[in-house]
């Protein structure tokens, strides 16, 4: 059994969320506001076939897509400057060959089988769960056995 105090300061917060999310807040900001832009888009079209000016169909889809491109750009620049302000935090956790408990405010127990890969950055690994969730443990020397009995329990995924 190894037990440690892992603390992730805020550079490592924000650099690791930004790297494991990046993609994944791309293409839910786009689909929220595409989603939106598309009920409009169907408003737009049945306004414009009653008026008798489907000729205006293409020039209202370009004004579309561009307050769609915006709207998405936007808000992507409005979510990594939150990432960028996260806190950092702290935590105990107690590995063993079952599982691994984790305590801050709450204690939380979970399987080894819980977590979906693992990846090895320069100076922290990226740990992923199968509900998609992140977590990360910076490679100091003190946590340096920690950091193995991880990489033995958790399957890589290679970074591309």
């Amino acid at each position: 059994m190894l037990e440690a105090h892992i603390k992730i300061d805020k550079e490592l917060a924000s650099r690791g969320w930004l790297r494991a999310m990046k993609f994944r807040a791309i293409r839910d900001i786009s689909y929220y506001y595409a989603s939106r832009l598309m009920g409009i888009w169907i408003v737009i079209l049945v306004v414009n076939g009653l008026m008798g000016a489907p000729e205006l169909n293409g020039y209202h889809l370009a004004a579309l897509g561009a307050v769609w491109i915006g709207a998405s750009v936007w808000r992507y620049l409005e979510w990594k400057k939150d990432v960028n302000a996260m806190a950092g935090w702290e935590f105990d956790a107690v590995l063993d060959g079952a599982s691994v408990t984790v305590t801050s405010d709450s204690s939380a127990t979970r399987l080894w089988s819980d977590y979906k890969s693992l990846r090895e950055f320069e100076d922290y690994l990226e740990i992923e769960d199968e509900q998609g969730n992140f977590s990360f443990l910076p490679k100091h020397p003190e946590l340096s056995e920690l950091i193995e009995f991880t990489k033995q329990k958790i399957p890589a995924k290679p970074n591309f």
